[in-house]
């Protein structure tokens, strides 16, 4: 009987945990928050930051007045798919991550949408030029 009530107790636990959510989401929640706040560093710096894409990972770019310099880089999850614009056109990812969203110490950023797919969901992170970025599902 002991057992039984243990039992019982230890699926009420498990049934109770939440799930994790899919890659698209949890990668697009970690990234919008990475976006704002590399643009309110450069704006708080007064130097320029990038943020930078290719097919299989993403970047950060510090700017040092002549170059810019990889800050950090996170591989994407095999199961997205990517898409970006910028200030209207479709951009072609390469291999190499370079420099594609500007953010400046004025305030301002590269006008941009990216999207993120997998089979759970599609997410769309994009910016005004208003140095904010937000987050939005898309249909």
């Amino acid at each position: 009987m002991v057992l039984v009530i243990i039992g019982l107790m230890s699926s009420a636990v498990v049934m109770t945990f939440p799930k994790n959510p899919p890659a698209s989401r949890a990668v697009s929640d970690a990234l919008v928050k990475q976006l704002n706040h590399t643009a309110q560093e450069s704006l708080m710096s007064g130097a320029p930051a990038a943020f930078g894409l290719s097919k299989t990972r993403y970047s950060f770019f510090g700017y040092n007045g002549t170059d810019w310099t990889e800050a950090s880089s996170q591989k994407w999850p095999e199961s997205l798919t990517l898409s970006l614009s910028k200030d209207g056109e479709d951009i072609k990812l390469t291999d190499t991550a370079v420099p594609l969203v500007i953010f400046e110490p004025t305030g301002t950023s590269s006008v941009f949408t990216l999207t993120l797919s997998d089979f759970n969901g599609r997410y769309v992170l994009a910016s005004k030029g208003d140095g904010r970025v937000t987050l939005g599902s898309g249909s």
